[in-house]
């Protein structure tokens, strides 16, 4: 079974590309943009081929907010039936770097507070960001969610 990337995106439309060591077919970017207002499922991950057991493969999601360049970055750890994934929604600005800590297991993980609230070099980070790992009740695998806020 796959697992999905979400976007709920509440600032800006988005384009989206993706850098990755996965083997083609193994992923899909299901749309190169992330329209404003809505959520878009955004990417699939078939873990069930493709992965090797005790390898870590990874992927990373990119996008641009203002001057701000985002990632979304997955990780894929081969095990003998599929894989475990985790993931990390990171942000670079005029050279500093912020990002929620690493979600290994469901729950919301938020960029750091700071981010919000601080300028640097005059330019002002107009977002929020967190990341949210869920698992569906009728799917075996867990998707991920980015959502964006207004600041």
């Amino acid at each position: 079974m796959p697992s999905y990337v979400y976007i709920q995106n509440n600032v800006q439309s988005l384009s989206l590309s993706v850098d990755t060591d996965l083997a083609p077919g193994t992923y899909s970017l299901l749309t190169p943009t992330a329209p404003a207002a809505q959520t878009t499922r955004v990417l699939t991950v078939n873990r069930d081929v493709g992965i090797t057991s005790g390898q870590v493969f990874w992927l990373a999601l990119w996008f641009s907010l203002g001057a701000a360049r985002c990632r979304m970055h997955i990780n894929l750890l081969g095990t003998p039936t599929s894989s475990d994934m985790s993931g990390v929604l990171r942000v670079d600005l005029l050279g500093h770097s912020f990002s929620t800590q690493t979600v290994e297991d469901t729950g919301t993980f938020e960029l750091p507070r700071l981010i919000g609230l601080t300028a640097f070099n005059g330019t002002p980070l107009n977002f929020r960001g967190t990341l949210t790992r869920s698992r569906t009740p009728l799917e075996s695998f867990d998707d991920f969610t980015v959502n964006l806020t207004p600041n």
